[in-house]
């Protein structure tokens, strides 16, 4: 048997379970969603598959493998990752859902929430034997044993549950037949460190005018900047310039491609892709739009697909080979000022000045579920986590959004549509119109920065609080993290600051 610990990647709850090692994957992760009680659909009744990767990285594991093949040692922290499935032609996959419905209950010997804030286990790692007794679920198929807690994380994220999906209850968890009870506690491994304060190690001041746009290449070595005068520059993180170019307008948004190949850029009216390596336009400008573009964003996964929106209220699927038109979703009402991919790469989001955030599919127009509006703010930026299925959107008010953007729990007809009435989990600090949002890489932190000039890093899916904030001089109109996550770059005034979190 194999202790790990699991994690939900949608609200970050973690669960210590005992597994077989040398059961694979396309056996145990069915497994683990039944018992879990994960969506199996997304709100339109697209099937949701899952995935399990490794937490510290994001490497995911081939499915036809086992944990021991695939080198998982105990302790190991793992993501369970959903993803929006096309339908299938020909037949399932290997294990029909039907062989996982053997669950039984036991009470066993305490199990503490691992890596809560506010724990003993999370702040010290002491436990008083015998304090609490946990509920353990046991479920056994095809000679695979799986032990987790249930409810392992309580208080502030259970208030989530009416966004994210609800857990085994109390009341789920009676009148289950009973076995004998498993003797053996979990070991608990160390959480990983949450950053509580943050350094400036670098301060560029190369720019003439005002900072309006960042990216951060894939390797973490260099970084590209936009300003409002149309000076684009790529830069080291030693702050030396390697390329120079100028573009003809204020250089608004800007994303580096998955492969590290490609700078997008939108421009005035237009997008352009670069090669940021040799300094050279790959395209001229390319006009498709009839308002200022207002936002880029790569798909994950290396899929050569990039989303622009603009002003003129839509947005445009490009093929990133070919540099041609793919897709136009035409169902805003608004002007565009954000979009964001999902990390099934298949899904976009994009939100407008009348508040309206739309959740589409990049290869159609057509919605996953009705829209979001939650008052009539315009909204300015908005980010998908890069695991699950959390949408962060931020607007002129200062409030922080969260809704699980690949799913409805409840929707009715509303003024532009369908839409969803899905309340959205707030996190109130910014005074002033947020500008900017980015989740961390492994999708646990968010970055949230606007015009109060106020840099806020919060844990949403443990606390309401921020874990800290930076007062910077200048309202902040980008922020980016770095690949590994140890470090941000914000735009504030003509400046950008890499800060080193710890």
């Amino acid at each position: 048997m194999l202790e790990v610990i699991i994690e939900d990647s949608l609200s970050g709850l973690r669960y210590p379970v005992e597994v077989s090692g040398d059961a694979p994957l396309w056996s145990l992760v069915p497994a683990l969603v039944k018992v879990l009680k994960l969506p199996q659909e997304d709100s339109t009744g697209n099937r949701l598959s899952y995935r399990l990767s490794l937490a510290e990285n994001g490497r995911e594991l081939p499915r036809e493998l086992s944990l021991e093949e695939a080198g998982v040692k105990a302790g190991t922290s793992l993501l369970l990752r959903p993803y929006v499935v096309e339908p299938a032609v020909g037949g399932r996959g290997p294990v029909e859902d039907g062989l996982h419905d053997a669950v039984t209950l036991v009470d066993a010997t305490a199990l503490p929430a691992v890596g809560v804030p506010g724990s003993p286990v999370a702040d010290g790692g002491q436990q008083a034997a015998g304090r609490k007794r946990s509920r353990r679920l046991v479920l056994s198929l095809l000679g695979l044993t799986i032990v987790g807690v249930a409810g392992a994380s309580a208080g502030y994220a259970a208030y989530r549950s009416g966004v994210l999906g609800g857990w085994l209850t109390k009341q789920q968890l009676q009148g289950r037949p009973a076995t004998t009870a498993v003797p053996k506690q979990t070991p608990t491994p160390t959480a990983a460190p949450l950053p509580t304060t943050a350094r400036a190690s670098l301060v560029f001041a190369q720019h003439r005018q005002t900072v309006r746009s960042l990216a951060w290449s894939p390797d973490g070595k260099l970084l590209a900047s936009g300003s409002l005068d149309g000076q684009l520059l790529i830069w080291n993180t030693q702050g030396q310039v390697q390329h120079t170019f100028t573009i003809n307008g204020a250089v608004r948004t800007l994303a580096w491609s998955p492969d590290g190949t490609q700078l997008a850029l939108g421009a005035g009216l237009a997008v352009q892709f670069l090669d940021p390596y040799n300094g050279t336009p790959l395209t001229q400008p390319l006009q498709r739009h009839t308002a200022t573009v207002t936002a880029v964003a790569w798909a994950p996964h290396g899929q050569a697909r990039l989303v622009s929106a603009s002003l003129d209220k839509l947005a445009i699927v490009w093929d990133g080979k070919l540099w041609r038109p793919l897709q136009v979703f035409r169902r805003h009402t608004s002007p565009l000022e954000a979009a964001s991919w999902a990390a099934d790469g298949q899904t976009i989001a994009t939100a407008s000045t009348g508040g309206v955030v739309r959740v589409w599919r990049a290869d159609s127009d057509q919605e996953l579920h009705g829209y979001y509006q939650d008052g009539q703010i315009t909204l300015r930026t908005l980010a998908f986590a890069p695991t699950g299925m959390l949408l962060a959107v931020g607007g002129d008010d200062g409030l922080i959004r969260l809704w699980n953007g690949l799913t409805c729990q409840r929707q009715q007809a509303g003024a532009f549509g369908t839409q969803c009435v899905d309340g959205p989990q707030h996190l109130h600090l910014h005074t002033q119109p947020l500008r900017t949002l980015a989740w961390s890489p492994d999708g646990r932190l968010l970055a949230s920065a606007g015009n109060d000039g106020l840099l806020a890093i919060w844990y949403p899916t443990h606390s309401q609080m921020p874990l800290f904030t930076v007062r910077l001089g200048a309202p902040v109109l980008s922020l980016q993290w770095s690949a590994d996550g140890r470090t941000i770059a914000t735009a504030a005034g003509n400046r950008v600051t890499l800060w080193q979190l710890s």
